[in-house]
């Protein structure tokens, strides 16, 4: 299972660990692994590519383009709604923000990880909850 911060180093190669990154989508691609992310995910893509647009990271052609080439990539997409109790629960114990515990209640119910590039949320939680940095795989 992957984070939008994964995803994210797919479409902007230049930025750390966006090897790595890529590396697990080729996986995904050639049906080594399969790519899970809550539906989540996709707003925070959006965002995501709003943002590098706004800030002059990418085009606005550009971010269209690499958003539905994401959407492409048919990824396992599950409702988040039925881990929000969890991740409410893990945010007020943990101090962290609520969207990302909802990957890792996903995460957490599937017996899987979720892979993300947030070293910081790693370094928060890693050792109690299935979250694994980009970088240490």
């Amino acid at each position: 299972m992957i984070d939008a911060s994964v995803a994210a180093k797919w479409v902007l190669p230049d930025e750390p660990l966006s090897e790595a990154a890529a590396a697990l989508q080729q996986r995904h691609l050639h049906r080594e692994i399969q790519a899970i992310v809550p539906d989540l995910f996709w707003p925070e893509m959006t965002n995501f590519f709003w943002s590098s647009v706004k800030c002059g990271r990418m085009s606005a052609e550009k971010a269209g383009a690499d958003l539905a080439d994401l959407q492409q990539l048919e990824m396992t997409t599950l409702p988040s709604a039925p881990f929000c109790d969890q991740a409410l629960q893990w945010s007020l114990r943990y101090t962290h923000p609520a969207d990302d515990m909802i990957y890792a209640a996903l995460a957490a119910q599937l017996g899987t990880e979720v892979i993300t590039a947030d070293e910081r949320w790693v370094r928060a939680v890693g050792s109690r909850l299935p979250v694994r940095w980009l970088g240490a795989i």
